[in-house]
């Protein structure tokens, strides 16, 4: 799109032809007297006309990136979300539609107002720029000011492009309705492939935290139960170890008692005798006691380790099934997003 520059101080002429040479001479009279191009430049509704042209949102640019933005947007908004009430999420989804039709309208339907803004105030209602503008045939009072500036500062091939005729100063109805029913197909697609994306982005998302929630419940349970599980088999181990040295020591002292008692009723040499005997019988006894007290202990500790062995391998595999499922949602989330990109650029070459 080439456009005229605000800052040179003229206005271009038209064709010299019968039909515009009023124009002319008001065009030649306006560069000297009153340099529309420069006051033109100064008017705010100008300048916003001059962006809704331009190429920048013609060709979407300001549109894509907001959209893409705003579906990434949502699915952060409802994974902070979920966990607080549908409403919110309700209420959350139906602004960033609302924000998405804006700002499709907005980025492609800066047409619309363009073709708008020229039939509301740039038509001729019958009659020839040259009259409209002061020139043969004028009627005072019945053109407003900014109507013949903006008019002059509009970008030509615009003005043929929405089909007016630089010879008769008329806009083609035609062409003007068959151009704001294009616009607004154009719009009405584009909006209704954004609203099933983010519809499905939300959905996804809500399944993928609802699954995440799950196996971080389930994770915690079982670690709750294994850690309790440990916590008393550990506490049963100590009682055991209590329980064996008591009985070891009310054994040894009963033991002794006796040998004493049997030395004192009996003669030196057999209490010496049945001394030895019973001294060689208590260690055997504290020997088999020993050794089955360490084997019971030996037992215990290897069901705890193995216990242990297992909570890590069940912790491990559920690790690897929440790192999985992350992967599969974000691969999940990428494809869904390069679909959108390729289909509006599809969109953006048919059209």
């Amino acid at each position: 799109m080439h456009r005229a520059p605000f800052s040179t101080g003229k206005i271009q002429r038209m064709p010299e032809d019968a039909a515009c040479q009023g124009y002319t001479k008001n065009l030649r009279e306006a560069n000297a007297k009153l340099s529309f191009w420069r006051e033109a430049g100064k008017t705010s509704s100008l300048k916003w006309f001059r962006f809704l042209s331009s190429d920048l949102v013609r060709h979407e640019k300001i549109s894509t990136v907001v959209i893409v933005v705003v579906i990434v947007g949502v699915g952060v908004v409802v994974v902070v979300v979920v966990v607080v009430s549908v409403e919110v999420v309700v209420v959350v989804v139906v602004v960033v539609v609302v924000v998405v039709v804006v700002v499709i309208v907005v980025g492609r339907g800066g047409e619309v107002v363009v073709v708008v803004y020229f039939i509301l105030y740039a038509w001729p209602s019958g009659k020839t720029l040259a009259q409209r503008s002061g020139g043969a045939g004028s009627i005072p009072g019945r053109v407003k000011p900014r109507t013949l500036k903006l008019v002059l500062a509009a970008d030509p091939p615009i003005v043929r492009h929405y089909g007016f005729s630089a010879k008769s100063g008329r806009l083609g109805v035609s062409i003007i309705i068959r151009r704001v029913v294009e616009v607004l197909v154009v719009v009405a697609v584009e909006a209704v492939v954004v609203l099933v994306v983010v519809v499905v982005v939300v959905v996804v998302v809500v399944v993928v935290v609802v699954v995440v929630v799950v196996v971080v419940l389930v994770v915690v349970v079982i670690l709750v139960v294994v850690v309790v599980v440990l916590v008393v088999v550990k506490v049963v181990v100590v009682v055991i170890n209590v329980v064996v040295v008591v009985i070891v020591v009310v054994v040894v002292v009963v033991v002794v008692k006796v040998v004493v008692i049997v030395v004192v009723v009996v003669n030196v040499v057999v209490v010496v005798l049945v001394v030895k005997v019973v001294v060689v019988v208590t260690n055997a006894v504290v020997v088999v006691i020993v050794v089955v007290v360490a084997v019971v202990v030996a037992v215990i500790n290897l069901v705890v380790v193995v216990i242990v062995v297992v909570v890590v391998v069940v912790v491990v595999v559920e690790v690897v099934v929440v790192v999985v499922v992350v992967v599969v949602v974000v691969v999940v989330v990428v494809v869904v997003v390069v679909v959108v990109v390729v289909k509006v650029g599809e969109e953006k070459a048919k059209g």
